[in-house]
């Protein structure tokens, strides 16, 4: 396993127990700071944020494969899904994002204050938030969100065909509503 040993204004370094050898040290960049980071579940990327930004590392080559505008994201701070397929980005509002991609999957937004923290259940299921104005939200992941129409138990021929379509196109926010269907209906994704 890897852990990581840091403070946010200095260095970061990811420390290989099996081996007992650093594998990474990371200094923020100029004029920054970790606000936040993130191990995925798997041990292989690391993604920090800053006032610059998301960079998602890939530990094994110490390169940075993904830097995410701040200015497309809620707030700083994130966290990963416990599959690794999703990191949520909050501040604002919460952001579910694929991980593979960095692309925006959803965005849930709170009527009042801010999300101070965030975390998405074992199962994958639900999102849960807690929230400036001392509320805790629970969003259920599989249902339809309110800018969707209902989820039909059964398909179509043409909605099954166009949810496969869905699922092949680029758009990340696309293809997690067609995600949604298929498991609604009852159809392996």
């Amino acid at each position: 396993g890897s852990v990581l040993v840091g403070d946010r204004n200095t260095s970061l370094q990811v420390c290989d127990l099996a081996r007992k050898v650093k594998t990474l040290t990371m200094v923020p960049e100029a004029h920054s700071f970790f606000a936040c980071i993130s191990l995925h579940p798997e041990g292989k990327t690391l993604v920090t944020s800053s006032e610059k930004g998301l960079r998602f590392l890939d530990l094994p080559s110490n390169k940075v494969i993904r830097h995410l505008n701040p200015k497309d994201l809620p707030g700083r701070m994130h966290c990963f899904s416990p599959d690794g397929r999703n990191l949520i980005v909050f501040g604002k509002t919460a952001c579910l994002v694929e991980a593979a991609t960095g692309m925006e999957r959803h965005r849930f937004e709170v009527l009042a204050g801010d999300v101070d923290a965030a975390t998405i259940s074992a199962n994958g299921k639900y999102l849960i938030t807690t929230n400036s104005d001392a509320t805790v939200l629970v969003w259920d992941l599989l249902q339809p969100f309110a800018d969707e129409q209902p989820h039909r138990a059964a398909l179509a021929p043409k909605e099954l065909a166009n949810c496969w379509a869905d699922l092949r196109a680029d758009d990340a926010a696309l293809a997690y509503r067609a995600i949604r269907h298929l498991v609604a209906a009852g159809l392996e994704t």
